[in-house]
């Protein structure tokens, strides 16, 4: 065997690997994840490259011995095969445990990156490791001869051979659709009006139902972004006259509109001056959530939360009224 033919043989798995990593990047990224076909294929990207690599680089020689059921024995190539499978789920589960916890979330996207990256990673420091060892000493994959997958004594166990194979082909589709493919959770966001007590507490409730025009109360909005991923929000505060009788909105005016950029799973708090103008019994004050920026007339049927209280605006010799451009709290993040 030449030099040439030596050195293919004996990078010849990690090639494959290789070049299976980048064709189920390019396959699911043009087919799609959930295609079953894509699947089966994302169980080997998933349930047994990672782990291939991570053993390959540890044991670069093909003498590399272990510690199995409390004796020493060569690795072979069985050995290696099912040591990459279980390292490959404990990589997988480390993976998903650090995306869920994080800000970006465990999507089909980033579990498909994160995957790739320790498979492109792992594969090149076990090249480079098995480079470093010497030519005649290199771990290459070999079968035995004489040997098949399916070889049996009889027709029975060949079927019951070719049924495990299966078995095994499905359990890494499986595999592979749950960790690239994950379910995502209940998503919302929560959004609530809140005053400052004596004790300085923010509460969700005492808030300014009698009030002279032109005079300022302090008023904070709360807002929890349980969405998956970073979202601005906008919110838009209304003092509106309703018919106690329809419910129809006669009269509205902006009091504030003011936005806020929220991290996935942090909460925000921003205060702003509640200041009314317009004096009237029993109006209410409506807070209106948007993602993003809200449409050219908000009302409570187009914005994506809403929260209100009602309030009675008394007389006063101040006849305009302002209201000031909301500060962050230190209660969030702004």
């Amino acid at each position: 065997m030449s030099v040439r033919e030596s050195l293919a043989a004996q990078f010849l798995d990690l090639a494959v690997c290789a070049g299976f990593l980048v064709g189920y990047v390019v396959l699911a990224s043009t087919l799609g994840v959930p295609s079953p076909g894509i699947a089966f294929l994302g169980g080997v990207y998933v349930a047994f490259i990672p782990g291939y690599a991570v053993v390959s680089a540890l044991f670069p020689r093909a003498e590399a011995t272990a510690r199995l059921g409390g004796d020493v024995r060569r690795l072979t190539l069985g050995h290696r095969l099912v040591l990459s499978v279980g390292t490959s789920l404990v990589v997988a589960a480390l993976l998903g445990v650090v995306l869920a916890s994080s800000s970006i979330g465990l999507f089909a996207g980033p579990a498909i990156a994160a995957v790739g990256a320790v498979n492109a990673v792992g594969l090149l420091v076990a090249a480079k490791r098995r480079w470093s060892t010497p030519p005649d000493r290199r771990f290459s994959v070999t079968l035995p001869r004489g040997t098949s997958f399916l070889s049996a004594s009889s027709g029975l166990e060949r079927v019951v051979t070719a049924l495990l194979v299966v078995c095994v082909l499905v359990a890494f589709g499986g595999i592979g659709y749950a960790v690239v493919t994950p379910e995502r959770g209940e998503t919302f966001t929560g959004f609530s009006v809140l005053t400052e007590d004596d004790a300085g507490e923010l509460t969700a409730s005492d808030y300014p139902t009698d009030v002279v025009a032109g005079e300022a109360s302090d008023l904070y909005v709360e807002i929890e972004n349980e969405e998956g991923r970073a979202v601005d929000y906008t919110v838009v505060v209304l003092l509106q006259d309703v018919d106690g009788d329809t419910g129809t909105v006669s009269e509205s005016s902006e009091l504030a509109r003011f936005g806020t950029r929220v991290a996935s799973g942090e909460t925000a708090v921003r205060q702003f001056e509640f200041r009314p103008e317009r004096v009237g019994a029993d109006q209410r004050v409506q807070l209106l959530l948007y993602e993003e920026s809200p449409p050219a007339e908000p009302t409570r049927a187009n914005a994506y939360r809403s929260v209100h209280f009602w309030t009675t605006v008394g007389a006063s010799d101040q006849a305009n009224a302002s209201v000031a451009p909301p500060t962050p709290s230190s209660g969030g993040p702004t």
